[in-house]
């Protein structure tokens, strides 16, 4: 799904958004368009995410990784995991 379809279809829903999301080449950007839509977004360490969901979760699929990192973070254990995410200002330096 494109960039702008996402923003458009987290905008259509009501009330606070908040999405987890693992490191990657895209995060930053993805985190920054859902950030300038007010959706607070965290984005955490890939390999730090995993070794936490591995014990929570006996298969690896994409939906179980998401339900898992939506779960750890709403009880608060992906905070040693979560990683910085400049604003549009720093990453155009």
């Amino acid at each position: 799904m494109p960039t702008a379809q996402v923003v458009e279809q987290l905008t259509a829903v009501p009330g606070t958004k908040r999405v987890v999301m693992e490191a990657s080449d895209t995060s930053f950007f993805l985190a920054r368009e859902l950030r300038s839509c007010a959706v607070d977004v965290v984005v955490v360490d890939a390999y730090k995410a995993h070794r936490l969901m591995e014990a929570y979760q006996g298969a690896k699929t994409d939906q179980l990784d998401a339900t898992t990192l939506a779960m750890l973070l709403a009880q608060g254990y992906l905070d040693s995991a979560v990683v910085w995410v400049c604003d549009d200002y720093i990453h155009q330096l």
